[in-house]
């Protein structure tokens, strides 16, 4: 199962994607605060609303990363147990495994790479 799903769009495209995401953190923020302490707290304590936007957004940023982490040690474990076995053939074959499992991680990294920058590129 993959944790994370591949990221896709360019620093512009992702940033641009906050102005549609930032209405609903904010009607969840009202909802939230006001359903724990009163009908029209929120309203009053607008720094709730901020922290609770930060909390919402930084959860997710950690998530992604974590998520991103997971997926590859996941690969990398793979990429291990196929090493492993990689002796049994002959030297081209052994040559072109490697290869191809390098260039596999190297793919993986560049994948948890991204989703790590655009998570803490993202909030700025």
């Amino acid at each position: 199962m993959t944790i994370v799903q591949r990221i896709e769009g360019d620093f512009i495209d992702l940033a641009s994607q906050a102005p549609v995401t930032a209405p609903g953190y904010i009607d969840a923020a009202v909802s939230q605060i006001d359903g724990r302490f009163g009908q029209g707290y929120a309203k009053q304590h607008p720094e709730l609303i901020a922290a609770y936007m930060q909390t919402v957004t930084l959860d997710l940023g950690t998530a992604l990363i974590a998520g991103a982490i997971e997926e590859l040690a996941a690969a990398t474990e793979r990429q291990a147990t196929v090493l492993k076995y990689l002796g049994t053939g002959d030297a081209a074959s052994t040559m072109g495994a490697i290869e191809f499992l390098a260039t596999r991680l190297s793919e993986s990294i560049e994948g948890a790479a991204h989703i790590v920058a655009e998570t803490v590129l993202g909030d700025r």
